[in-house]
């Protein structure tokens, strides 16, 4: 947008690219294989412990911008612009 916000996508765009994202890792199965050491390129545990650290990650990183913005008084941040 103008101001600089951005809109969160709905709903369906999440879920397409979730669906997407599956079909490539499942697609690339084979080149994946190549990587990996005495482990199947099936393994789900692989793909669900991975997923798992990206969204740990995701939330980690976004902790303390929340919490630094749950401080602020908003009377104060809005009367300033």
């Amino acid at each position: 947008m103008a101001d600089g916000t951005e809109q969160i996508p709905p709903i369906a765009d999440r879920r397409v690219g979730l669906a997407i994202g599956i079909a490539a890792a499942l697609a690339m199965r084979t080149v994946v294989a190549s990587f990996l050491f005495e482990t199947p390129a099936s393994d789900w545990f692989s793909y669900v412990g991975s997923a798992f650290v990206f969204a740990l990650g995701s939330v980690l990183a976004s902790l303390v911008p929340a919490w630094r913005a749950s401080r602020t008084d908003s009377a104060v941040v809005l009367r300033d612009e």
